[in-house]
């Protein structure tokens, strides 16, 4: 039995859209979601299998990947895959072109696992990121008013911000 869940747990990591097919994979999501028993041996397995996947991302820039990988990022924060913990990694990554690339920042969200505002008031979140928050309306307008307040904040990112204010006035 344990050569089988090796098995089982080699495949779902390494496995890039092959022999587990994007349906596959959200199947398995939405199944693990009801079974709170396997739901902390998904996580575990989850990071490893991202991590591939990234790789091959890196390496290949296919778009049929990373339109998956999309898909499957949104079930993932969607179906409850992902814990508070999982997406502060993710939030706490410099730079992470990846996150730029899902706009992970909106999925977590919209998915209601972080506040939008615990998320906007992050130096670690790309003034980009935060336009693409502000474009979906996630943000209140007397949040991004205290945004502005505080004199660290870069200036491409006041650009933004006061940008957003003057177009979107109430």
């Amino acid at each position: 039995m344990e050569e089988l869940h090796a098995r089982r747990n080699d495949i779902f990591t390494s496995d890039i859209y092959k022999y587990l097919s994007l349906e596959n994979i959200l199947s398995i999501y939405d199944l693990i979601k009801h079974h709170p028993e396997y739901l902390q041996i998904m996580r575990y397995l989850l990071k490893r299998r991202l991590e591939n996947i990234e790789r091959q991302i890196e390496a290949t820039v296919n778009s049929l990947i990373i339109e998956k990988y999309k898909a499957e990022m949104r079930a993932v924060y969607n179906d409850g895959i992902a814990d508070i913990e999982f997406a502060e990694e993710r939030l706490n990554t410099k730079d992470s072109g990846f996150r730029a690339l899902l706009n992970e920042v909106c999925i977590i969200i919209e998915s209601k696992l972080i506040p939008a505002g615990n998320i906007f008031f992050r130096d670690s979140i790309l003034p980009q990121e935060k336009h693409k928050i502000l474009s979906r309306g996630l943000m209140p307008r007397d949040l991004i008013q205290t945004r502005l307040e505080d004199t660290d904040v870069s200036q491409e990112e006041r650009k933004i911000l006061y940008d957003y204010l003057k177009q979107n006035r109430a």
